[in-house]
């Protein structure tokens, strides 16, 4: 069986936002901002709502290679992006501990290791940057069916890491990587 899709199942906390276009009936960040923003009653920010979501959408994810792009909808008036990440390797990571900080160069602040459904092991990691980055992150990493499965929060707020901490973790357990037998 090989890997060959992400699934995030629908969760209220959080909007999907395309990567790239066309996608699905959008054919540019215009038609799909313009369409999400609907959803704030007339007369209330809807055209900056669709402003905000057009710069998210544009903004670059920490690490190359993200699948998904996911804004937390728990703080609209302070938008907030999760990117997910799916890489193959994991039999090749003995301890997840050691992946807390790959690829993003800031200092691990606590790791703990967490049961999460579908997840054969994961480890929940809080990370900040230095006094010239003054970042902080929030990153799940968990093994799933061979595969490892990255979701990163990071962020210039360090109270929105603890606002966003259970919606992240739906957020992580929601992944599913769907797989289909070989040709």
């Amino acid at each position: 069986m090989a890997v060959n899709a992400l699934s995030i199942d629908t969760l209220d906390a959080w909007l999907p936002i395309p990567l790239a276009f066309p996608e699905g009936p959008w054919r540019d960040a215009d038609d799909w901002s313009d369409q999400v923003a609907t959803v704030l009653p007339r007369g209330t920010g809807r055209a900056q709502f669709a402003q905000a979501l057009r710069e998210l959408q544009a903004v670059v994810p920490p690490l190359p290679g993200a699948q998904a792009r996911m804004l937390w909808l728990g703080e609209l008036e302070r938008p907030q992006l999760a990117h997910v990440y799916v890489s193959p390797g994991s039999d090749e990571v003995d301890d997840l501990t050691a992946l807390a900080d790959a690829g993003l160069g800031f200092f691990v602040q606590t790791v703990t290791r967490t049961d999460v459904e579908g997840y054969d092991r994961a480890i929940h990691a809080v990370l900040t940057g230095d006094e010239q980055e003054p970042v902080v992150s929030a990153r799940w990493i968990g093994d799933q069916s061979g595969m490892l499965v990255v979701v990163d929060l990071v962020t210039f707020e360090p109270g929105m890491l603890a606002l966003a901490a259970d919606d992240l973790r739906d957020l992580f357990q929601a992944v599913r990587l769907v797989t289909a037998p070989p040709d």
